[in-house]
């Protein structure tokens, strides 16, 4: 389903950075049904007209990218209706692909990422005389920084709502373009509720912990006020010392902040 689409990647290596690739086009009417195919070789956000196409989370997914990349199609039509253009927004980061993967000692492992993140997509778009036209990825894409600083599957993500964002310019093909997608295998990894908090724990050290009283996968949501240039650090762990300190000797090298 993404014939003729092209994998695309920053024209320049933005290090541990998220790039965001966006496209603007113009409807020829409105359309009465749109639907989006789209992965990446690491993992990515889609975005239409500024707002998510799904409650998806990490697509595509972990698989064995030696073998196969699975895909994901998204009906996008309530995001497009009444509007006179679309824009498609693709913020990619390095996810099992390209991050740190496992131990030093353990075969396979890599320390430093050996590709760039790339994204493929294709937008159909169907209209009342049933005619269709489609944009895919290619050259023509924009290419731009985001406020990810570092995007990382075992040390975290640094946000910066200060940092600017800036145009790097035309979107380039990545030499690898026969990569083998598939459709999505199973369910979709998504929200699924909140979890409030249970206790605030001051250990022994004088460490402030935030107990949501279970082992979960997810990440911590906040409100904060402060100044220009005021930073929050959250460190992650799953279980106290002996002595009830913060303890993360379990997490070995991942940073988890």
């Amino acid at each position: 389903m993404l014939q003729n689409a092209k994998w695309i990647i920053s024209p320049v290596d933005m290090g541990d950075e998220s790039t965001e690739f966006r496209m603007t086009a113009r409807l020829s009417g409105r359309p009465t049904r749109v639907t989006a195919y789209a992965s990446a070789y690491g993992v990515y956000n889609l975005y239409v007209n500024s707002a998510p196409a799904s409650r998806a989370f990490m697509a595509p997914g972990c698989t064995d990218y030696r073998n196969f990349i699975q895909y994901q199609i998204y009906d996008i039509t309530d995001l497009v209706a009444d509007k006179e253009s679309i824009t498609i927004s693709i913020v990619t980061g390095l996810g099992w692909a390209e991050s740190r993967l496992g131990h030093p000692t353990w075969p396979g492992y890599t320390e430093k990422k050996s590709r760039l993140p790339a994204a493929i997509a294709k937008i159909e778009l169907e209209y009342g005389d049933g005619t269709r036209e489609s944009i895919i990825t290619d050259e023509s894409w924009d290419t731009y920084t985001t406020h990810i600083l570092l995007s990382e599957l075992y040390d975290g993500e640094t946000y910066d709502l200060t940092s600017e964002i800036r145009f790097i310019g035309k979107a380039a093909l990545d030499s690898v373009q026969d990569r083998n997608l598939v459709h999505q295998i199973g369910p979709l990894s998504v929200e699924r509720e909140r979890v409030a908090p249970i206790e605030l724990i001051i250990t022994p050290k004088g460490e402030r912990v935030i107990d949501f009283g279970q082992n979960l996968a997810g990440y911590a949501e906040f409100r904060v006020k402060g100044k220009r240039g005021d930073r929050i650090r959250i460190s992650h762990a799953e279980v106290l010392d002996r002595d009830g300190n913060f303890y993360t000797d379990n997490m070995r090298l991942a940073r988890n902040e």
